[in-house]
């Protein structure tokens, strides 16, 4: 159990996503070495002419918000995805490299963490061009969060909503999940980061610990680890709205704290209840977890209206 919240955040590009995809309006755009394959959820654009790019987390999470590495499915993206269609928001969301038609397509399976960001800036380009929408959001969720606000440093956007997203860098959040777990580990984690950090790997007993920090994986963490998200915050010139859950068991809403000097010029909101899911959620791990594997359980009401509410200031 000590293992199983802190696998959807870091195992980068072990398993392939195999659930089921609602394939209407599927789209495929060409990116370097394949393609990023997606939904396009269109909304009546005679009422609002806006669209929202939804990025999922890490590892093989699919456009869904699904993950093989978990039993069940929660479709938490696909459920924001309908609840902003009906708001009127239309959305684009995509299986990034690691996951699905995406990763099935891939030239090289060796993925880096700068591919990820170079997918979405793609993404916004892909529509522009073809779907032209008069305004575009991102919406990032977890690891997907510091993806958007990168890739909109690169091309300009209307605003970017982060959800449930670390405020420091992926090293420290690691750490401190494995320590508030007792993983017994703890100190190899914390070795296993200052070695990257100099550029090196260091081999030891535990075979999962091997897999994560060598080879394609430990090279995909050192870059993702030299990203400031709340440096990369500062560059940008577009809106930003944060957005956590008090029953976030990943994520805790303390990161707001991590912002510093610009937290009074921030727009976030903490919602009751949330989990990392986007599930209405208790904060007790057993009942917690029962949202990540089980679709029924219905999306935070207010997630929503949050975000319908920062697009339309």
């Amino acid at each position: 159990m000590k293992k199983l919240i802190i696998i959807p955040i870091v195992i980068i590009l072990t398993v392939i996503c195999i659930y089921i995809i609602d394939n209407v309006n599927e789209v495929k755009i060409k990116v370097d070495g394949g393609y990023i394959y997606g939904n396009i959820l269109n909304a009546s654009r005679s009422k609002n002419d806006t669209i929202v790019i939804i990025t999922a987390g890490s590892g093989p999470t699919d456009r869904d918000g699904n993950t093989p590495i978990l039993q069940g499915r929660n479709d938490s993206l696909k459920q924001l995805a309908y609840g902003l269609k009906d708001k009127g928001i239309s959305s684009l969301r995509y299986d990034q490299r690691p996951s699905g038609k995406t990763y099935e397509s891939l030239d090289n399976k060796n993925i880096e963490f700068d591919h990820l960001v170079d997918d979405l800036v793609e993404c916004i380009r892909y529509i522009k061009e073809k779907e032209k929408y008069k305004n575009i959001y991102l919406i990032g969720h977890s690891q997907g969060t510091l993806i958007s606000i990168l890739a909109a440093q690169q091309e300009s956007v209307d605003g970017v909503i982060a959800i449930a997203g670390t405020l420091r860098t992926i090293d420290k959040i690691f750490i401190e999940q494995f320590e508030n777990q007792g993983y017994d580990n703890a100190d190899i984690v914390r070795e296993q980061f200052e070695a990257l950090e100099e550029g090196r790997e260091i081999e030891t007993d535990d075979p999962w610990i091997n897999s994560i920090f060598s080879g394609v994986n430990g090279q995909f963490l050192r870059r993702w680890m030299e990203y400031d998200p709340v440096m990369e915050i500062k560059k940008l010139d577009t809106p930003l709205q944060l957005i956590f859950g008090t029953s976030d068991i990943q994520v805790k809403p303390v990161e707001i704290n991590f912002l510093g000097d610009i937290i009074e010029n921030s727009n976030y909101k903490i919602l009751e209840d949330m989990n990392h899911v986007l599930k209405v959620s208790p904060e007790d791990q057993k009942e917690n977890l029962k949202r990540y594997y089980d679709p029924a359980y219905p999306l935070h009401p207010d997630l929503v209206g949050s975000i319908i509410e920062f697009i339309a200031t």
